[in-house]
């Protein structure tokens, strides 16, 4: 009697386990519908995205699983990981021992999100460790986000001469005036715009443009066309919305472990609704960006921080037009952030097919909270 009870139990067991097998692989799978879905109702799905690591370490459990307890039940895990190769490629870049191209490229550029280049910390001076490191990065084209500038011409945080410390011809900003803030706000002097998009190049800017897509701080991007040799290039510099979090919040996701029952339903429901926010605004602004470059006449070099990683709606749907110089040429999962997660590349650099992507790498140390990457590439035909 007690070996038919264990069999039973055991059988059932082996079921349960099957199920939770079968749930894992289709949640995972479920990626493959975010281009496609609605956000207002699938806006989890991102969950999914920024879950892949632990979906990955699960389905690798279960091969190891049956391949030692139920061989028969070895396809599941093994044709959910055939079919989930291109999301795994997105996430970990599979160049690890490539040899760096010999080829000269015709153009490096390096996107990276300052954080206000220290501005509130140095007490309204610039880190110069931050602007040392951006101009050893050796970029044709440097795309800042969260840079701030004086509007006043003499002071030495303008625009003008920001650009020559750095070792550029060129700069274009985009800001909301609304942003605005003044180092003596009783006599409104000396106006600085915070939380801009920076654009700077040695390529000559033929045209450009501030897109202003709605009335909301992280709305505004902007848009150029530098002439490279004898091409024209559109470059798009972009911050999509960001989730809002605050040291506490990052406090409380990296102590999760340490919380009462209580604590997570207040803290957790809270940074919750925060990413929902945050995922429908971005997908309303990838919207805008997508459409700009669908209707772009010459190559596109789209790059800033998206603040979402490889798999959510927001890269699916713009590398269903664009390539990842990351996935591409890089190395390993290439993480841009520094807080929460060792896996969040949320910072990319994507191309037209007519880009040829040379290198990609994600430049240390880390001066802000996200990390500088930078891209080398060769125009096709040259």
């Amino acid at each position: 009697m007690q070996c038919v009870m264990a069999s039973s139990f055991q059988k059932l067991s082996l079921r349960f386990l099957f199920l939770c097998n079968l749930v894992l692989s289709v949640a995972l799978l479920l990626l493959y519908y975010q281009p496609y879905s609605n956000q207002d109702y699938w806006w989890w799905l991102n969950l999914l995205a920024l879950g892949l690591p632990l979906l990955l370490i699960l389905q690798l459990a279960f091969l190891v699983l049956w391949l030692l307890v139920k061989r028969k039940y070895l396809v599941l895990p093994f044709l959910t990981m055939l079919l989930a190769w291109p999301l795994m490629r997105s996430f970990f870049a599979t160049n690890l021992f490539d040899q760096p191209s010999l080829q000269q490229q015709d153009l490096r550029l390096a996107t990276w999100n300052v954080a206000l280049l220290h501005f509130y910390q140095q007490n309204g001076k610039y880190d110069p460790r931050i602007l040392s490191k951006a101009r050893a990065l050796n970029a044709d084209i440097l795309l800042l986000q969260e840079f701030v500038y004086s509007e006043d011409q003499d002071s030495p945080r303008s625009l003008n001469k920001l650009k020559k410390k750095l070792g550029f011809r060129y700069a274009v900003t985009a800001s909301d005036p609304s942003f605005g803030v003044y180092s003596n706000a009783s006599s409104k002097a000396h106006k600085y715009q915070p939380f801009c998009v920076a654009l700077f190049s040695n390529f000559p800017i033929l045209h450009w443009e501030k897109v202003k897509a709605a009335d909301r701080y992280n709305y505004t991007f902007l848009w150029a066309d530098l002439k490279v040799n004898t091409d024209t290039i559109r470059i798009v510099n972009v911050h999509l919305q960001s989730m809002y979090f605050v040291q506490r919040d990052y406090e409380f996701i990296e102590n999760i472990h340490q919380k009462n029952l209580d604590e997570m339903k207040v803290n957790g429901g809270s940074i919750l609704r925060k990413m929902r926010s945050a995922y429908l605004q971005r997908a309303a602004q990838t919207k805008n960006v997508e459409a700009l470059v669908a209707s772009s006449p010459y190559p596109v070099l789209l790059a800033g921080d998206f603040n979402d990683v490889p798999n959510s709606f927001t890269y699916q749907v713009l590398t269903q037009h664009l390539e990842d110089a990351f996935a591409a040429k890089g190395a390993g999962v290439g993480r841009t952030f520094i807080h929460l997660a060792p896996t969040l590349r949320i910072d990319h650099v994507l191309h037209s097919a007519s880009l040829v992507p040379l290198r990609s790498y994600v430049a240390n140390p880390a001066l802000s909270d996200h990390l500088p990457v930078v891209a080398d590439f060769k125009l096709k035909g040259k």
